[in-house]
């Protein structure tokens, strides 16, 4: 079944209500902790790369046959991802979005895109499920939404790593995910992990887009990966952003 073609929505206390997943997961376990992560058993909030709207969840039963691909825990551990604004936007409205249909949420289109890069192979964490609910009333001008991923085993993110494979492996990662003509609005530092065999994995594909071919916006995801290098380890950017570049060029 594809995700645009399943049930109409539900309601809940958020709302109508649009679920989309695979058919692999327990539904109403995906409903329960889309709606509400840290009311989950064993979750845990995420505090470090984002806005604080993260949780770690931990089911004490397996509720999949074949959650993941190699780099993610063999163990049931998913992140959900709770939509936030930032800067001062998020500070009057921090996670009301304008509600222009289902398919226009930027849970869906993030879905759509991660799985797309999941089933060409690309290094990214195939996603679970994506949840949007617009609200009541008045409300129904708006939606909130979240993202149900697996948690990527990782060693640290590209900033905590000071060896030159995993900055090599970086590059490579990125010159794969813009080969397949994806382009990832967000790519910094926090948004790279390196597992324990120095591969990079990508996360947070919010308002990622597929089908891009322009060598300008490409190439400006390089540029705020540099921002971001320039911001938070300078000194060890300083050594190993070439490396990185390397490994771009030589995919």
């Amino acid at each position: 079944m594809k995700p645009e073609d399943q049930a109409p929505p539900r309601l809940a206390r958020q709302g109508a209500c649009w679920l989309w997943h695979d058919g692999q997961f327990d539904e109403q376990w995906l409903w329960s902790s889309l709606l509400n992560p840290q009311g989950q058993p064993g979750a845990s909030r995420i505090s470090t790369g984002g806005r604080g709207a993260a949780w770690r969840l931990t089911p004490s039963e397996v509720i999949a046959s074949d959650l993941t691909p190699s780099g993610v825990n063999d163990d049931p551990v998913f992140v959900c991802r709770e939509y936030r604004r930032g800067g001062f936007m998020g500070r009057v409205n921090e996670s009301r979005y304008l509600w222009t249909g289902a398919t226009n949420t930027r849970a869906h289109r993030e879905f759509m895109v991660m799985r797309h890069a999941a089933k060409l192979g690309l290094p990214v964490p195939k996603p679970v499920a994506a949840m949007a609910c617009r609200g009541k009333g008045l409300g129904s001008m708006f939606y909130q939404a979240a993202i149900l991923t697996p948690w990527v085993s990782h060693e640290g993110n590209l900033a905590s790593m000071s060896h030159e494979l995993a900055w090599f492996n970086a590059g490579v990662t990125i010159a794969k995910l813009h080969a397949a003509g994806i382009w990832h609005a967000d790519l910094n530092v926090h948004n790279i992990l390196i597992d324990a065999d120095d591969q990079a994995w990508l996360i947070d594909f919010d308002r990622a887009r597929e089908g891009v071919d322009d060598p300008r916006l490409l190439q400006g995801n390089l540029s705020r990966l540099k921002r971001s290098v320039d911001k938070v380890c300078p000194e060890m950017g300083q050594r190993l952003w070439p490396v990185l570049c390397d490994g771009y060029a030589r995919h």
